[in-house]
């Protein structure tokens, strides 16, 4: 009850909570509150980890009475439904930045190894247009995706606003602010501006107080605690070392 509360006055927000005390059929309540009773969202995404992805949220709608019409309206995406083959990431290392491509599209300019960097093992998609309507086609309103294969979903769709809501269930798996799966989801909750956005964890901070940062940085853009790690760290943290001669961290 307090969760359901703390939910009806926030659009995005972060339920931290221990195992077993609700939070999936919490999140599925509001879920269903918004696209079935307010009509303020038709369809959402969850991103979870590869096991969770696999059966929790269905087997959680289809223990609660109220909430068994959700399990049919459900649909687990995996790696089959992107249409994706192996590539190469190509990175620039003037910039930093990085494409992954397909080998036939590797240039003669990306082969300057003074310039570019050319890595193996990305996943590329066959035909993005394909895989865009294949996504698009489905009838399912709540749609699971593993971490791994977050990027990909939202990579191919592109900037079509096809989420009105968005559930990182064990959002510690985004506290590197620095990886694509965290880029993905600043995408949806950013540039795409979901609806709702709900993070689900029991424990918040997983290795250090430094990961709070991406965690909490997808529900306000670091309006609270910073816009940036070295913001962040500026505000937040105390330098365990300090530069005798100039006196920085």
């Amino acid at each position: 009850q307090d969760m359901l509360a703390f939910a009806e006055t926030r659009r995005r927000l972060a339920l931290w909570a221990g195992m077993g005390v609700g939070k999936t059929p919490v999140t599925l309540s509001i879920m269903n509150d918004s696209m079935v009773n307010r009509y303020e969202t038709h369809r959402w995404l969850v991103a979870c980890p590869t096991m969770v992805a696999h059966d929790t949220w269905p087997r959680e709608a289809a223990k609660w009475r109220n909430l068994q019409h959700l399990a049919p309206m459900m649909r687990r995406i995996g790696f089959a439904d992107l249409g994706l083959e192996p590539g190469v990431t190509v990175e620039n290392l003037q910039t930093g930045d990085e494409e992954d491509k397909k080998y036939s599209e590797i240039t003669t300019e990306d082969r300057d190894e003074k310039r570019f960097k050319i890595r193996k093992g990305a996943l590329v998609f066959r035909d993005r247009a394909a895989t865009k309507k294949h996504l698009m086609s489905f009838p399912e309103r709540i749609h699971i995706v593993a971490y791994e294969a977050l990027q990909h979903v939202v990579r191919g769709l592109g900037s079509t606003h096809h989420y009105e809501g968005f559930v990182p269930d064990e959002v510690t798996f985004l506290a590197n602010k620095m990886t694509m799966t965290f880029r993905a989801a600043r995408h949806l909750a950013g540039t795409l501006g979901v609806e709702r956005l709900i993070e689900l964890t029991g424990s918040p901070m997983a290795d250090d107080y430094e990961e709070l940062f991406g965690q909490l940085y997808l529900i306000d853009e670091g309006a609270r605690l910073g816009p940036t790690l070295k913001e962040w760290r500026r505000r937040w943290c105390m330098p365990d070392k300090m530069n005798a001669k100039t006196g920085r961290n």
